[in-house]
């Protein structure tokens, strides 16, 4: 997933909101996504492909 949609999912899961492409109008969500990996998510970061703040462990 390219970093700038990594951004813009974090910053709906974290603000719990986000505007419809095309629309002024702002939707609020209550959200929880479980996700599991068996990617190297420390060696991603440091590579650049991965963003810092989207780990939660």
């Amino acid at each position: 997933m390219p970093l700038n949609v990594q951004a813009k999912l974090l910053r709906v899961l974290q603000e719990k909101e986000f505007s419809a492409l095309g629309s002024n109008d702002i939707q609020t969500i209550d959200i929880r996504v479980i996700a599991a990996t068996s990617r190297d998510l420390a060696a991603m970061v440091e590579q650049g492909s991965f963003g810092p703040t989207c780990i939660i462990a």
